[in-house]
């Protein structure tokens, strides 16, 4: 607020000099120095609301903008979970197909394909093998004897190189001895 300014009036001047008016002067100026003291706390007030509002607006935005985020991450969250699940889902039907690969299939019901080889069991020796001409053969064309009544695929072979043997153990290929006579002695399955 703009200060008071004194008045500069002659006929002020003049009867502010005598006596009555020297009371009547010192009145005004009492009243004009209280109103000049409200005028100045109603300003500090006005600041200090102006002052209080502009930090409410600004907690505002920060509220929305703090809202806005809570949303969005909400958002990403949600997104999130639902990828996940899909990812969860299509790996627990790819481990169920796997097991399905995995699991000993009667020949009797589920035949093996004619043109695969693969791991053949009696239920008690695994071999892996194929069927020529109707007839169940190991990996280096002999006939299995007892025939074989369970089956399985092979799994895929590696696709990297070979890592060295972990065991300092010598690897002799020839017979085994647990096998009988007809039974190949080449990779178990």
């Amino acid at each position: 607020m703009a200060d008071v300014k004194p008045a500069t009036d002659e006929r002020f001047l003049i009867y502010a000099g005598s006596e009555n008016g020297g009371a009547m002067a010192r009145r005004i100026k009492a009243r004009l120095d209280a109103e000049k003291a409200r005028a100045d706390a109603a300003e500090a007030e006005l600041e200090s609301l102006a002052d209080e509002f502009a930090q409410e607006c600004d907690s505002r935005q920060a509220a929305e903008k703090l809202a806005k985020s809570a949303t969005r991450s909400a958002e990403i969250e949600k997104g999130l979970r639902g990828e996940m699940q899909a990812a969860m889902d299509a790996a627990e039907k790819r481990v169920v197909e796997l097991k399905a690969t995995r699991e000993w299939q009667p020949i009797e019901e589920y035949p093996p394909p004619e043109d695969e080889r693969v791991c053949l069991s009696d239920g008690q020796y695994i071999v892996h093998g194929d069927i020529f001409t109707g007839k169940w053969r190991d990996d280096v064309g002999r006939a299995l004897r007892p025939q074989p009544t369970h089956w399985q695929s092979l799994p895929d072979p590696p696709t990297s190189e070979p890592e060295e043997p972990k065991s300092s153990l010598p690897i002799h290929p020839g017979k085994n001895p647990n096998l009988p006579e007809g039974y190949s002695t080449g990779m178990d399955c």
